[in-house]
């Protein structure tokens, strides 16, 4: 059953934004939270996931919400480490904080980690949400603390909480920061310069447009669903393919690839099923590569 109010955190990120405009479209009156406020639209809340909030404090925040919409996070930028302990606390004690009081209010909590949780995310094999999961030797800051998320809310089912968990691929889309591989490409594009590559070009990934992402979201509330989802596109592309589409949008810059032996076997990254979705959801991924790549270069400046 659609749902007429809910919460959102992380409202000004690249998931936050095409899912609000979904919300709009749809009339659904949204609570909007995020570590600065926005100021062109009404009632947003100032919260930094770092900082412990208490069950009334988290009543007066977001009041007579029907769901909360958890897609904020502490990302590492520009390859920096994290800043700890404020990654464990944003991304980890939060799910605790937001959990414990879902679970008490009967608000439902939607989830937005990532495939990245994965053992061996890098490997050629199809991966279903029961695939083995990657111990914290093997993730790094970011996807250890996505993985403990995961594991604290999965733990409060006990406590009565209605979660639902969407393992989202590699998102792009409106809003992405400009130290990732598509914005790197079409800043290149955009200046007529060369875009070369190393072999091997046949890495693949599982790119997936955040509104895409934003229309999982919002299936999930309309259903109601409690689970584990993969979320991705379904087809993985070359890192070839997508620097061709890149120039292809510009309409300028050039494809070149180096002339450096392989060292390697390539890889096929967050090659997930999405069956699951697709079956309980009713999810189908629209927004193809050049797509989205064109409405990434049409609202970013480069």
């Amino acid at each position: 059953m659609p749902l007429s109010k809910v919460a959102v955190s992380g409202a000004s990120g690249i998931v936050g934004r095409h899912l609000l405009s979904r919300l709009d479209q749809r009339g659904v009156e949204s609570i909007c939270s995020s570590r600065s406020v926005n100021s062109h639209r009404p009632g947003w809340v100032v919260w930094d996931l770092s900082d412990w909030k208490s069950a009334e404090e988290l009543d007066e925040m977001f009041p007579d919400v029907q769901a909360f919409l958890h897609i904020g996070a502490e990302t590492p930028e520009g390859g920096q480490r994290y800043r700890s302990p404020d990654w464990f606390d944003a991304n980890v004690r939060a799910c605790l904080c937001l959990g414990e009081w879902a679970a008490e209010r009967g608000i439902m909590l939607i989830y937005l980690s990532g495939a990245i949780v994965y053992s061996d995310s890098d490997g050629a094999s199809l991966k279903d949400e029961n695939a083995p999961l990657a111990s914290g030797e093997q993730l790094g800051e970011y996807g250890f603390s996505k993985s403990l998320g995961e594991q604290v809310l999965i733990n409060l089912r006990g406590k009565g909480l209605h979660v639902s968990i969407l393992r989202a691929t590699a998102i792009y889309g409106t809003g992405q920061s400009s130290d990732k591989l598509i914005s790197s490409f079409l800043a290149k594009a955009s200046r007529g310069e060369e875009l070369e590559l190393d072999p091997p070009t046949d890495d693949r990934i599982n790119l997936v447009h955040a509104d895409d992402v934003a229309q999982a979201i919002i299936l999930v509330t309309d259903r109601g669903a409690e689970g584990i989802f993969n979320i991705g596109h379904g087809n993985m592309v070359s890192i070839n393919e997508i620097a061709g589409a890149c120039v292809q949008t510009v309409g300028r810059g050039k494809v070149v690839v180096s002339e450096k032996p392989d060292l390697r076997e390539p890889i096929s990254r967050f090659n997930v099923d999405i069956s699951k979705a697709q079956t309980v959801l009713g999810y189908r991924p629209h927004v193809a590569l050049l797509d989205g790549i064109a409405r990434t270069y049409k609202s970013e400046c480069f």
